[in-house]
């Protein structure tokens, strides 16, 4: 008897260890559909529906001011174009945004600029081809490219476009 009690606290205890590595926000942790995009959204993070915005937002509930906004835009031309999407915003403040150039994450390599948000908070705007006419834009207020949620949340996104209705 004592040694079922005693398989049946380390199988317990087993559990809740797998159970707490799982909640780790560099766990590995399932993507959720978000319809034209997935991603698995670090912990502590909370969907916050916005109406009438085009993105979509997630805000760290022990921290505000760190913020992940994702957006799809349109491109009038034939096939996006992700480098001159960055070239367009930096254009239109030089002061602000910086180009760093590259970053690969996940499945893509991320078109980055580089701007201080929210005071002196460093932060990071990313821009990747969707398809032929999209361009994804993510924003990480107050997180730059070496922030873990960042590179969690970049490193699981995948642009899955516009899905047929059943």
């Amino acid at each position: 008897m004592k040694k079922i009690k005693l398989l049946v606290a380390t199988l317990a205890m087993a559990a809740l260890a797998i159970g707490l590595c799982a909640c780790s926000c560099s766990g590995s942790v399932g993507k959720t559909d978000f319809g034209w995009y997935k991603a698995a959204v670090p912990q502590g993070f909370t969907d916050v529906k916005e109406s009438g915005n085009v993105g979509q937002k997630f805000v760290n509930d022990n921290d505000k001011d760190q913020i992940i906004k994702v957006y799809k835009n349109s491109t009038t031309s034939t096939k996006a174009n992700a480098a001159a999407a960055k070239a367009d915003r930096i254009s239109k403040d030089p002061e602000k945004y910086k180009d760093k150039g590259q970053i690969k994450m996940g499945k893509y390599n991320w078109e980055a600029i580089g701007y201080t948000w929210n005071g002196d908070k460093q932060s990071l705007m990313l821009f990747a081809d969707g398809d032929d006419k999209n361009i994804v834009q993510l924003d990480f207020f107050c997180m730059d490219e070496n922030n873990e949620q960042t590179r969690f949340f970049a490193d699981s996104f995948e642009y899955v476009g516009e899905q047929e209705k059943k």
